[in-house]
Order: C-alpha cells, then structure tokens, then sequence
C-alpha cells in the first residue's frame, strides 16, 4: 500500500534542477557585468590628457563628414578635427581635444553630423582629462619648509652668478689681450758721431799736407758752428773775419793756428799732438755747420 501525502521528487532530479538554478544565475549576473567592465577597459584606454593641455590621437570612423560641435561658454572641453585621411573604406581622423575640467567624457557630446544631429555611433569613445591634484586632495595648501640655507638657490643667486661669470670673462679677456700686445723692442737710435770724430780725418788730413780747399772749407765750418755759440759771435759775422776771431781766441783758435803751421810744414806731426787738440771737441755734439761760402785759397 502507497503512502499518502505529498509527491516528492527523487534526490537526483532535484539536485539537477538546482544546478540548472545556479547556471543560470551566473549567466544572468556575468551579462549584468560585461558592460561595466567593457566600460572600465575602455574607459582605462581612452586617450588621456591633463587638464589645460593639448592632446591629439588618431581614430578611424565610418563617415567622413563629423564636424566638431560649436563652442559655448558652457563647454567643458575644446575639440577641433586636423585632418580627415581615407584609410580602407573608412575615415581616419586626426583630432587634438584640451579639457577645461577633469573627467571622462564621450566623444559623440562634440561632434556631430552635417545636419546637426548628434552621433550615437560614437557615444562608446570616451577621452578622459587628468586633473592636476589627487583625487583625494582636500583642498588646503601645502605648507612650505623653510630651506636649510635659504641663500643657496633662487634666482637672485642665479643673477648673481651669471654677473660673477660675465665680469670674470671680461677681465679675462682683457688680461688675455694685454699678454698678447707685442712689446716692441728699443729702437735703435742712430747715434750721430761727436765733433771730434768728424774732425779727425780732416786734422789727419792737413797734417799729412793731404788736405784740400774742400776740405779745408769743411774744417772752418765745423769749427766756426761749434764756437759760434759759445762765443756769441754775429749771425751775419762774414766767414774770414770770423775765423780771425777765432784764431785770436786762446782755445778756439789752438787747432786753426796749429792748421797754418801744418800747411806750410806738413808731415812729423805725431798722434799724441792730433788728439791733445781734439781733446776739448770729444764730448761736444756735432753742431750745425756754418752756411757754406766759396772755396778761398789758402792765406
């Protein structure tokens, strides 16, 4: 006789239902969750760029006339297209976005069709805009540590020593400049001969018997310009009353006298002699001759 009651189904059947229970919680839960993961992976490579600054990527759509969305003061983020290339039954284009403020934004917000609808198609393109601080910044200021040895660094410091170089690089190039100057070396001076030099082969001469009227003439004007001075004698004093003068002078007059002795007596006249009478002319510079008059014979 059968037991009564409620029906129950054996332990296998039921057990394969709950398994069938469990596979098909877990398909319904993983298909609840593709999306958000297709969205986290595509939001990780959307192109990224810091708030303020300039980015540019490249992407390839299916039409090629997407025009950028026009600006408002409301927008949030710049988008301009730089080149739309043909690229294997699509388009590919070359955008440079910059964000005003940070966030994930899609790219189908700023663009849109030649009519002025907006892209669905492109509503999964995200571009994404760092900020600049944390995310978990609170707001405050850092505070600033005071440096160590605060006159180390800055850019008085760097004033400084761009000042140091530019007068160290002035200095040396004029200590450069002077060690190159060539210093010229003494300029020999041609020293003129003193009157006793010019004098003595004219004495050698006339003493020898070996002088001539030229020569004689020569000897009177060196003698008369040397003791012109001296003895203040006229600037337009005449030549033969000038060489009287001197003759009559003690120590002027020594050499011409000796001069007439040697041109009536020439020859025995010794070296000792020559050079006691032009003992006094030695140290004296040679002097301006005397303005030249024709040759005289011989009194």
């Amino acid at each position: 006789m059968m037991p009564t009651g409620r029906r129950r189904f054996p332990r296998t059947r039921r057990s394969g239902w709950g398994m069938l229970l469990l596979l098909c919680l877990a398909w319904v839960f993983a298909g609840s969750q593709v999306p958000a993961r297709a969205a986290a992976s595509s939001s990780e490579k959307a192109p990224s760029r810091t708030i303020g600054i300039e980015g540019g990527f490249s992407l390839e759509l299916p039409r090629a006339d997407y025009r950028p969305r026009p600006l408002d003061d409301r927008t949030e983020m710049i988008l301009r297209i730089d080149a739309i290339t043909p690229t294997n039954g699509q388009y590919r284009y070359d955008l440079y976005y910059m964000g005003l403020e940070p966030g994930v934004y899609k790219l189908a917000d700023y663009l849109m069709r030649p009519d002025g609808s907006r892209p669905d198609e492109l509503a999964q393109i995200p571009l994404k805009v760092r900020s600049l601080l944390p995310e978990d910044h609170n707001g405050h200021l850092n505070p600033v540590k005071p440096n160590r040895f605060p006159f180390i660094g800055g850019y008085r410091v760097f004033l400084g020593v761009i000042g140091l170089a530019w007068a160290g690089g002035i200095a040396a190039f004029v200590i450069s400049y002077r060690k190159k100057k060539v210093v010229a070396g003494p300029v020999a001076v041609e020293s003129r001969p003193s009157l006793a030099e010019m004098l003595r082969p004219l004495v050698e001469a006339a003493a020898a018997g070996r002088l001539n009227l030229d020569g004689q003439a020569q000897l009177e004007r060196l003698l008369m310009g040397y003791w012109r001075e001296r003895l203040d004698l006229p600037v337009d004093l005449r030549m033969a009353e000038a060489i009287s003068r001197l003759k009559e002078h003690a120590q002027a007059g020594e050499l011409l006298r000796a001069l007439e002795r040697w041109l009536h007596r020439p020859g025995g006249i010794g070296v000792a002699e020559i050079n006691a009478l032009l003992d006094p002319y030695r140290t004296a510079a040679t002097p301006a001759p005397a303005a030249p008059e024709p040759a005289r014979r011989p009194a």
